[in-house]
């Protein structure tokens, strides 16, 4: 009977001891940037909770080494997608431009452009080099809008090798807007639920935090790139 306990105990220990390193195996790992901004006088906004510790907070429960960074550059912006996992701003948009910086016009983040100074393009960048990045999420206006003059931030994301990334086609909300990323985070942590499925719980779950026609706005997004991802892995 003792043998049978001790041959138990030790079987038990195995199996604790293979759950641990599964879940390990399992958890998410590398930066997680949140660009915000807070401006006042001309264009004045707050997209602060964007990057709340409730958010974060999700972020580092997958195993995310995660930050938010206040009216960043978008020369700084631009130089740490590179080495990011995922990549967030909620900013100030309009096709093919993210507004970025201290103050509206201070700096700007292209898709296509030869702007200098603090302004940056995605299209500099080298070849396949987003392709470790997991996610990018371009939380602005009109920000999956193709402009003839800047071209597409989600599609060139996506073509400097970005596994998804997710823009807007619409005017967003800014509350509205920076719950439905919360909501998002909240599902990918919390239920292990693929890119796609966090998408339709941020959808449903914003209903109630705003109007319909924000929530509508919402829905109306580009999309690219491997939807069925898993964050928290």
């Amino acid at each position: 009977m003792k043998s049978c306990i001790k041959h138990l105990s030790i079987a038990l220990v195995i199996v604790f001891l293979f759950s641990l390193v599964s879940v390990s195996s399992l958890a998410a790992s590398g930066k997680a940037y949140i660009f915000t901004i807070n401006w006042t006088g001309t264009g004045a906004i707050d997209t602060t909770a964007a990057g709340s510790e409730e958010v974060l907070r999700h972020l580092w429960n997958m195993g995310y080494d995660a930050g938010m960074y206040l009216n960043n550059s978008a020369s700084e912006g631009y130089s740490v997608m590179p080495n990011s996992k995922i990549w967030v701003i909620s900013s100030h948009g309009e096709p093919g431009v993210l507004h970025m910086g201290g103050s509206f016009g201070a700096s700007e983040l292209y898709a296509d452009s030869t702007a200098g100074g603090t302004n940056r393009s995605l299209s500099n960048l080298a070849t396949s080099s987003l392709s470790g990045v997991r996610l990018v999420m371009f939380s602005a206006c009109y920000s999956g809008v193709t402009s003839g003059e800047y071209g597409n931030l989600v599609s060139m994301a996506r073509n400097k090798g970005a596994q998804c990334v997710v823009g807007w086609n619409d005017a967003l909300r800014n509350s509205t807007s920076n719950e439905w990323i919360r909501l998002f985070f909240e599902e990918a942590n919390q239920a292990h639920e693929p890119i796609w499925e966090c998408f339709n719980y941020a959808d449903y779950w914003s209903s109630y935090f705003g109007p319909s026609y924000a929530v509508e706005d919402l829905k109306n997004r580009h999309e690219q790139g491997n939807i069925a991802l898993y964050l928290y892995q």
